[in-house]
């Protein structure tokens, strides 16, 4: 893929017609500028209300967290907010109980694969980079690379935004060590 399709990008936000409706309304301001945020890249290709998608804010399901409407595919969501935080820094924490084809479940509110992505080659390839790990961790590595790469050329998600951190230390402070997950390991440092 050479780039963004602009003159395809618009034919198909100029498909979306009136199709979808309003939005769910925003209780919460950071939703709604998050919401204004998808919004916006549409405008710009000039789609406008009520043909803009239904952004589907979402609720806490039984377990706590904020699906709702976006998980359950037989409510259609078009866009949504959705956060995932790794239990792991891995590629795998990611791909596989996100955009793989098992990890698809339809009309259901539990389906964690939200934009409903399932290619039966990539599937394939995450089970061969899984297999690679333990016994070849570069050529897992390198394996992992292509996948991610391929799935940003099919662009299941269109993020938003990365999260960053962002630590202060005085200088009393030693021994500061930073952990993907866990960010400060606070039982690593010391102070004078």
């Amino acid at each position: 893929m050479d780039g963004p399709d602009l003159a395809k990008a618009e034919r198909l936000v100029r498909c979306l017609g009136n199709a979808a409706d309003e939005g769910d309304a925003a209780d919460d301001p950071s939703e709604a500028r998050r919401t204004d945020a998808a919004d916006r890249p549409l405008r710009r290709l000039g789609a406008r209300r009520p043909g803009l998608p239904r952004v589907v804010q979402g609720d806490h399901d039984r377990r706590g967290s904020r699906l709702g409407d976006l998980s359950d595919s037989r409510r259609r969501p078009q866009i949504g907010w959705f956060t995932w935080f790794q239990d792991h820094p891995t590629p795998s924490n990611f791909i596989e109980p996100l955009l793989t084809c098992g990890a698809f479940v339809p009309r259901s509110p539990d389906n964690l694969n939200v934009a409903e992505f399932c290619d039966r080659r990539i599937d394939a390839q995450v089970r061969r980079a899984d297999a690679l790990q333990l016994r070849d961790p570069a050529a897992a590595g390198e394996l992992w690379s292509r996948i991610d790469h391929e799935l940003v050329d099919r662009a299941p998600w269109v993020p938003l935004y990365n999260p960053r951190t962002v630590t202060a230390l005085g200088a009393r402070v030693g021994n500061y060590k930073y952990h993907p997950f866990w960010n400060v390991l606070l039982d690593q440092l010391w102070v004078r």
